[in-house]
């Protein structure tokens, strides 16, 4: 079995993997996909994400089933697979089925409840998208996993609008990279911090 190391493990597939990957990378950490770049329904943005990804250094491990996951208190050491094992500093899960969390031994159930609300804002926004119905926004809060301190989710799920969970994707990976860096405990970043990179790449909060 071969070891790998990286800043950032993210795992999952489709377009959410994708952008926290190539988010994380453009931040500065050596990034790591850890899945399938295929995106179904949509062979072109499919086939856009991924060579944005390739440009910005994403190392990629195609179809990786995570076997188990290593896990020391409160933080994730490693992930392993039929033929690697992937140790990094910080973890995204943008699995459809939140993979790693649970075999972290954290249930669904535990994680936080993200539905949006149009035109609610938050003081810890990290991404908007505008819908017919009106403006929605993902709090940073959304994202953290109870009980690890180096690891992030992407909501995700049908009450989400599309536009909203690539944004927060952007996100999520921008703080991994930040958190990789710093070294600091996810639930104890300084959001604004996030929120002041993230304007300044663009971004409209």
């Amino acid at each position: 079995m071969r070891s790998t190391i990286c800043d950032v493990a993210v795992l999952g597939d489709g377009p959410m993997a994708l952008v926290a990957a190539t988010a994380a990378a453009v931040a500065g950490a050596d990034a790591l996909l850890l899945g399938a770049e295929g995106v179904d329904g949509d062979i072109l943005l499919a086939a856009i994400l991924a060579e944005q990804a390739r440009r910005t250094g994403v190392r990629r491990l195609a179809h990786c089933d995570v076997q188990r996951v290593v896990r020391r208190g409160r933080s994730l050491v490693a992930v392993v697979c039929e033929h690697a094992q992937i140790e990094a500093r910080f973890f995204i899960d943008a699995s459809e089925r939140c993979e790693v969390v649970a075999k972290a031994g954290i249930p669904a159930r535990a994680l936080p409840v993200y539905e949006p609300s149009p035109d609610r804002e938050y003081i810890d926004t990290i991404a908007v998208y505008d819908t017919a119905s009106g403006r929605c926004a993902l709090p940073y809060g959304a994202t953290l996993i109870p009980a690890l301190d180096n690891a992030l989710t992407v909501p995700r799920g049908d009450a989400v609008p599309a536009g909203l969970a690539i944004a927060g994707a952007h996100a999520v990976g921008v703080a991994a990279a930040l958190l990789a860096a710093s070294g600091q405990p996810a639930a104890a970043f300084d959001s604004a911090t996030l929120r002041e990179r993230l304007r300044d790449d663009g971004a409209r909060l």
